[in-house]
Parts: structure tokens; C-alpha cells; sequence
């Protein structure tokens, strides 16, 4: 078993890949003011242990370091992918979950399911497609 409680003293720690590693739980990480992205996708995670990482153990959801720090977050693979989605594109400064960059309208306290504006999985947010768009876009400019 992984001792993870050593990582917060990892102040200066930008990149944090810790995916595939079958964990159910990690330490508060909230301290780690330069991380700008955490991978922990494919663990047996649920939103408690996602909130767990961003708040300290009592609870307290005022916005960490962390919060104001990350990036992007992968965690599919994990339980509650749409709940921890909703979590991180509200109460993190994360520009992306997984493959797909957050849209400004997920960026609400409310979530509804027939609200037609918000497509956060639309191949407009996904990164992998604006990758390549821009390989192409680079390629046509070159030439």
C-alpha cells in the first residue's frame, strides 16, 4: 500500500500522476500552491475522496491553494464521474476534467439536466480534438 501523507510536503510539485494505482482514498493535498495537474484517473475513487483531497479534514470548503492551483484533473474511472465533473468546474480553478475543457455555463451551483446550453462533452470542449485542430491549423499555415 501507497503512504501518500508525505506529499504535502512536496510544496514546489507541479505534475501529480498517481492514475492506476487502485487507491480509495488520498491525503489532503490542498497545501500544494504549484500544482497545476493532477492525474488520478482508473483508481476506485468516489466524490468524497475527490473533495477529500481539495479540503482539510475538517471539512472546510473554503478554496485551497489547490482549488486556486490546478489546471487539469483527470479521474475518469472513478465513481460519480458527472458529480466530481460538477465539483471541480466549481469549486476548483480547473480549466479541463479528463479529455474535455469546462465551458463557462457548467460554471454554476445549480445542475440541470434539461438545461440544452450546457454541453460539456461537446467535440468543441474536447482537448484531444482541439490537438489536432491545431496540428492541422499549424500544417496550412506552414505551407
Amino acid at each position: 500500500m501507497l503512504n501518500l501523507t508525505s506529499l504535502s510536503a512536496c510544496s514546489n510539485l507541479v505534475k501529480l500522476d498517481l492514475s492506476r494505482n487502485n487507491l480509495s482514498s488520498f491525503p489532503y493535498l490542498g497545501e500544494l500552491r504549484h500544482l497545476k495537474f493532477l492525474h488520478i484517473h482508473e483508481n476506485k475513487l468516489d466524490i468524497d475522496g475527490l473533495i477529500g483531497i481539495f479540503t482539510d479534514d475538517f471539512g472546510n470548503r473554503k478554496r485551497s491553494p489547490l482549488c486556486q492551483a490546478v489546471v487539469w484533473v483527470t479521474f475518469w474511472g472513478n465513481k460519480g464521474g458527472f458529480v466530481a465533473r460538477h465539483f471541480l468546474a466549481n469549486c476548483t480553478s480547473a480549466l479541463a476534467v479528463d479529455l474535455y475543457m469546462i465551458i463557462d455555463e457548467e460554471r454554476k451551483e445549480v445542475i440541470s439536466r434539461f438545461d440544452k446550453a450546457v454541453e460539456p462533452f461537446s467535440p468543441l470542449t474536447n482537448l484531444s480534438a482541439l490537438f489536432h485542430t491545431n496540428r492541422k491549423f499549424n500544417k496550412n499555415a506552414s505551407e
